[in-house]
């Protein structure tokens, strides 16, 4: 779990990216889920492997003509 801004604790939005692998640079937007808080809600940045629920948006979301992502959740639930 990754806040868009480092140094972040509360969150209402987020990407989840998996690091298994131990890989540095940035990950390609396959690599990641963008996630959304609901309504003004926000959530504890954890560190670890996360669960995370809610309703997934697959296909490109392009802004001024490029894509910027793959992936979105709309967040029901975060836990550790």
């Amino acid at each position: 779990m990754q806040p868009e801004i480092e140094g972040e604790e509360e969150v209402e939005f987020f990407m989840i990216v998996d690091d298994a692998c131990g890989c540095e640079g940035t990950p390609k937007l396959n690599e990641i889920l963008f996630c959304a808080m609901p309504g003004g809600e926000a959530t504890e940045v954890l560190s670890g492997s996360v669960t995370v629920e809610g309703t997934l948006h697959v296909g490109e979301q392009v802004v001024d003509g490029e894509v910027v992502a793959l992936y979105s959740l709309d967040v029901d639930s975060v836990e550790n």
